[in-house]
């Protein structure tokens, strides 16, 4: 570890309480978000539950150097490794080890992490307001949006995501309709350290292509076509475009949308990417699997025929050490995560058995940029 030559300064060293509330509107948007489909019947009791818990915890980091300051936290307490990880005999040296040799991206504004007890997520601010002064993002608020719901790891909305992405697909769940939890939702956001760390060159080098359709013209990659981050966009356009979480959107309202999202593109003069870097979904997908992915995510089905079942289903399949672990791996193969797959076979201290190092490995490359 040595320290950097230059002390951080600006946003993400001392965040200013303009940039906390900004961080606190985006937490917030999805609280708000879930609530209101969950009072709509669209969210199970289970997972919004769950999502509260994590949402009303939820620890923010502001840096421009994210493995390194999820090291310095593990180091110095303020996060810590979850239970799944600790009964497989991982410890803060290991998981340590294994972000030091993941390849650094330096034009991502966000990363979130899933292997960690505490919900927690690091944003770059200021590079964000850097972008966003430049009229190319949205802001703070509209990142924050998407990198906590990376955290909230709703692994059967990304499934219906995936699904969608390969395959015509819609189903509508409807649950008991309930009033939604009052929630104090304020999160805690920690300015950045001046701690830095050395790490190796290893770069992923994904080759498998999953089965993806994709508008004519668009070639598949790794990171935006894969169902984590799509879920994430959406519910970050979501916010952007003010959409209502009561609403079914049709092809036909995605394609007004789309437009929307044109016209103001053509108003703003850009250029390269046709929607701007935000709103990629437009150029890549189809309004029917769209409007998929607006109607039928932030949603579960319930295993049997009731959610104490389903909950019995969760806590047997944790039961015996190592089960969560394939468990997880499965999830990532079903995906055809590529990048988590591949730097398994890159890096020779990965066995293939070893399904928690490309855990790991795979949040490192959970960012947005």
């Amino acid at each position: 570890m040595t320290d950097n030559a230059d002390e951080i300064t600006g946003e993400n060293k001392n965040p200013s309480e303009k940039t906390k509330q900004q961080i606190t509107e985006g937490v917030e948007f999805v609280y708000d978000w879930l609530s209101e489909r969950y009072e709509a019947g669209k969210l199970s009791n289970i997972e919004y539950k769950q999502s509260v818990e994590k949402l009303r915890n939820m620890k923010v980091f502001t840096t421009s150097n994210y493995s390194d300051r999820l090291i310095s936290a593990l180091e110095s307490g303020e996060v810590h490794i979850n239970k799944d990880l600790i009964e497989a005999g991982y410890t803060v040296d290991k998981v340590k080890d294994i972000l030091l040799e993941s390849p650094k991206n330096d034009r991502s504004m966000g990363f979130s992490v899933r292997f960690l007890e505490e919900p927690a997520a690091f944003i770059d601010i200021d590079k964000i307001n850097k972008y966003a002064d430049a009229g190319e993002i949205p802001g703070v608020s509209s990142i924050v949006a998407h990198e906590v719901t990376h955290v909230l790891n709703l692994e059967v909305s990304e499934d219906v995501v995936n699904k969608a992405l390969c395959e015509k697909y819609s189903r509508e769940y409807q649950f008991p309709k309930r009033s939604p939890e009052k929630a104090v939702i304020k999160p805690q956001v920690i300015g950045d350290n001046d701690k830095t760390y050395e790490h190796g060159n290893t770069k992923a080098t994904p080759k498998l292509l999953p089965g993806v359709v994709l508008n004519e013209g668009v070639v598949y990659n790794s990171y935006r076509d894969n169902g984590k981050e799509v879920y994430a966009r959406i519910m970050q356009m979501r916010y952007d475009m003010k959409l209502d979480p009561k609403k079914t959107y049709t092809p036909e309202d995605v394609e007004q949308l789309r437009k929307q999202v044109m016209e103001k593109r053509l108003q703003e003069h850009k250029t390269g990417d046709e929607y701007g870097r935000d709103y990629h979904i437009f150029n890549r997908y189809s309004n029917e699997q769209i409007s998929h992915f607006l109607n039928d995510t932030a949603q579960i089905e319930q295993a049997k025929n009731s959610e104490n079942n389903y909950l019995a289903d969760i806590k047997q399949s944790m039961s015996q050490d190592g089960k969560r672990a394939g468990a997880v791996m499965d999830s990532l193969n079903n995906q055809q995560n590529e990048v988590a797959l591949n730097q398994q076979k890159t890096v020779g201290k990965m066995q293939t058995n070893n399904n928690y190092d490309a855990l790991i490995w795979s949040n490192t490359q959970n960012t947005y940029g």
